[in-house]
Parts: C-alpha cells; sequence; structure tokens
C-alpha cells in the first residue's frame, strides 16, 4: 500500500485503489485482441516489442516471431523439466507459452485467430516476412488496426515498437483509412 506522511489509513487506501484502477485501465486500453481456445485466454496486447500475446500464465511473445511447435524444451535447471507438448515460441526454440492439454484443432485456432504459424519438426523456419503475413490476414490483425483507430494517442506512442513486426503502425493507419474510405465519399459516386 502506498503510504504518505501525515496520511489517515481510509485515505491511504483510496489513493492506493485508485492508482492500481488506473493502471489496470491503462494495461485494458493495450489489449487489442482477447480470445480463449481450449479453455486458455490468450491476448493480443502493445507491449514495448510492439504486438504482442500474452497467455493466461507468465509466459509472452512478440508475434513477429511467434511459432507453435510441439517438442519439449531443454531443461534449463536440475529442478524443472519442461513438459513435452505444443509451446508457443519465439523463433524456433525458444519455449514462451506452455499450451497444456492443446490438440491439433486447439493449435490450427490459435494459429488462425493470432496469425502465429505452425512449426514442423524437421521443417525449415518461416522468414520473416511470411511470418509477418501470416500475422497480416488474422483476426487479430484486424482486431489491431480497429483498435489504432480507438487509440490513436496510444498507438502512435508506441509507434516505433516495431522491431518484431517492422511498420505495423503505419501498415493499420494505411488499412484503416482503406476500410473507412466507402462509396460516397469517392469523387463523381452517386449520393
Amino acid at each position: 500500500m502506498l503510504r504518505v506522511a501525515g496520511m489517515n489509513a481510509a485515505f491511504a487506501g483510496q489513493v492506493s485503489s485508485g492508482i492500481v484502477e488506473r493502471i489496470e485501465d491503462a494495461m485494458r486500453n493495450r489489449i487489442f485482441h482477447q480470445r480463449t481456445i481450449a479453455g486458455m485466454t490468450f491476448e493480443g496486447l502493445i507491449s514495448a516489442d510492439g504486438p504482442y500475446l500474452s497467455g493466461p500464465t507468465q509466459g509472452g511473445v512478440a508475434l513477429g516471431p511467434a511459432g507453435l511447435r510441439y517438442f519439449q524444451p531443454a531443461s534449463h535447471s536440475a529442478r524443472h523439466t519442461p513438459s513435452l507438448g505444443w509451446w508457443v515460441v519465439k523463433y524456433y526454440g525458444e519455449e514462451r507459452i506452455f499450451l497444456p492439454g492443446f490438440d491439433r484443432t486447439a493449435v490450427r485456432d490459435l494459429s488462425s485467430e493470432f496469425g502465429v504459424p505452425v512449426l514442423g519438426e524437421h521443417a525449415p523456419e518461416y522468414s520473416a516476412r511470411v511470418r509477418h503475413e501470416y500475422f497480416f490476414t488474422s483476426p487479430a490483425w484486424d482486431a489491431l488496426r480497429q483498435w489504432v483507430t480507438r487509440h490513436p494517442r496510444i498507438a502512435k506512442a508506441n509507434a516505433a515498437c516495431d522491431s518484431y513486426l517492422p511498420r505495423w503502425y503505419d501498415r493499420a493507419m494505411i488499412e484503416a483509412n482503406a476500410v473507412s474510405f466507402d462509396d460516397t465519399e469517392r469523387p463523381g459516386a452517386a449520393p
């Protein structure tokens, strides 16, 4: 709890509660897409890495280099051996979100919804360009584009956060303007 000298406990509680609420509101404003798949809720949000996929646990990954892979990650300590199963990974082997109980249908749903490619065990990695374009065909991209128009200040402030999805903000603005341009706005169109 936040303590300020000379402040009574009830007022201090109100102040700290208000701060927490503002922080939670600010975080909610960064969420552009949310879906529950196989009992797990995933969020697309804007982070310091740009568009980001967050899972229900501590894990997450920037959407540009994200992939889905069935494997058992290498153990990083003697105490914990990561589980064999489906994982959201960064690039090819950096495990980020474990997907317990996911079958091929759930993996396909997550892949389609957030534009994250399924990586084969021995298949070559997809190029960054292919991964980006796959994301740009997803419902999460449509949601991000709409989010940009609803939260223009936050979006513009985070436009430079694009190391993993270069120029996502510019593309969202161009596509959002193209979608909003209907036939009645065209010069010479019948009223």
